[in-house]
């Protein structure tokens, strides 16, 4: 019985911590989208002044 809830935890474990690592790669993802757009958008604005 403590080997099934040891494996259970270990899986519950593991899930967890590859949701984690994928909520961490699409915010890193989204957050160097939005900083390429402004920096795009904020570079675009000087040329034309």
């Amino acid at each position: 019985m403590k080997n099934i809830v040891k494996s259970n935890y270990s899986q519950l474990f593991g899930n967890i911590s590859l949701l984690l690592e994928e909520a961490r790669r699409k915010t890193v993802r989204q957050i160097n989208t939005v900083m390429v757009e402004t920096y795009y958008r904020r570079d675009s604005s000087l040329c034309s002044e």
